[in-house]
């Protein structure tokens, strides 16, 4: 990354308002910390259901938020019980990925569950497959081998909700470039020629069936590596 990011094309802001941004947010949540610690949280009984029933009682739930129009910006919402927090990133080792979905209004909507672990638990991200959901999923796609993962939401230069997603402090490439995605997206069309909608479930599948069980692969390598690690390390005498 440049010294100035009013440079990069990834960013609209300076370097020294994107460092007090994250200053101001590590402070909240410190402060946020302390007020847990301080105020018992919901037992495992009282799950709060997302998208759908879960077992994971014991994780904090991440969603992405104002994404809608007419919003100002993106954020990270991370929910346990009562307890909400927001945030403009998250960070954490990726422990596990999968497809899911949920059912609304009679229509089955596919999604996808991110786990992060940290110090301080784990934190799953539920996301459908919108532009920043595939982004992310893209760029892990990319990561020849996942490590620290940082997902943090800001506003592109042409003045759309985007997200910045780095591995091991290093920015990501995207595996699937966007002119291959866009050859799976269908677009309903008018007799004038006119775009009226666009069907992006063929690649919402692709993303399903390709994408996510291949960063899955990557984890349960980077997992057996890990295993083996803490084994040899058992197996050091004493001296």
């Amino acid at each position: 990354m440049t010294d100035s990011i009013v440079q990069d094309k990834w960013y609209t802001i300076s370097r020294e308002e994107w460092q007090e941004r994250n200053k101001q947010l590590q402070e909240r949540l410190a402060k946020n910390r302390l007020n847990r610690k301080e105020k018992k949280l919901l037992s495992n009984t009282n799950n709060t259901m997302w998208f759908g029933t879960t077992s994971s009682n014991n994780a904090y739930w991440i969603k992405i938020r104002g994404l809608k129009k007419g919003e100002p910006e993106a954020y990270f919402e991370v929910k346990k019980g009562e307890d909400t927090q927001t945030a403009s990133y998250v960070e954490g080792h990726i422990t596990k990925l999968e497809a899911s979905g949920y059912e609304f209004e009679g229509k089955f909507r596919n999604t996808f569950n991110l786990t992060l672990q940290d110090d301080e638990g784990s934190y799953i991200l539920q996301s459908a497959f919108t532009n920043i959901g595939r982004t992310i999923l893209n760029s892990l796609a990319g990561a020849e081998q996942l490590g620290d993962v940082k997902l943090a939401l800001y506003i592109n230069k042409k003045g759309f909700k985007s997200v910045w997603v780095e591995n091991n402090g290093e920015r990501t490439e995207w595996k699937y470039p966007i002119d291959e995605q866009m050859d799976m997206v269908e677009e309903v069309k008018n007799k004038a020629g006119e775009v009226l909608q666009k069907d992006y479930s063929a690649l919402e599948q692709f993303y399903i069936d390709t994408v996510i069980p291949k960063i899955a692969n990557k984890l349960d390598i980077v997992q057996q590596v890990e295993q083996v690690e803490e084994r040899e390390d058992e197996d050091i005498p004493f001296s």
